[in-house]
């Protein structure tokens, strides 16, 4: 008889867990990819296509990284325009608010192209002639 108790003691306290683990699944929800929010098929990789580009971003666009505030975003932009296009996303440490750490939670986030753009864009200001000095390298 003691053993009975033993192994309907055992059972129950699975079977509790088990209720457990199921009512936090269903509590907590489990994360099911939706077919609706699939886009267009693009040629570009969804790496590339999800990630921020330094040299393109305006304000806007940098504020909706993590971490990064109209200020952080202010100063990235001040940087692009003073020093020229950034070269790697290494770049973003001689950005003062910006250390290791920030950097490598951004780092999956953002990328530096290589494809240059017209003054205009680089700076935001129209009719920007870029000078030998300020021209970027």
């Amino acid at each position: 008889m003691r053993k009975f108790f033993l192994m309907f003691r055992s059972f129950l306290i699975k079977a509790v867990m088990l209720a457990v683990t199921a009512g936090l699944v269903l509590w907590v929800g489990w994360p099911v990819p939706s077919q609706d929010n699939r886009g267009p098929v693009s040629p570009v990789s969804p790496d590339l296509q999800s990630k921020l580009d330094l040299n393109r971003a305006s304000v806007e666009d940098l504020t909706h990284l993590p971490g990064i505030g109209p200020v952080l975003a202010q100063r990235i932009i001040e940087r692009r325009q003073n020093n020229g296009l950034y070269r790697s996303v290494e770049g973003l440490l001689k950005v003062k608010g910006i250390g290791k750490t920030r950097l490598n939670r951004l780092r999956s986030l953002i990328l530096v192209s290589t494809t240059p753009r017209p003054p205009q864009a680089i700076t935001g200001q129209p009719g920007y002639q870029p000078t030998p000095d300020r021209h970027p390298s």
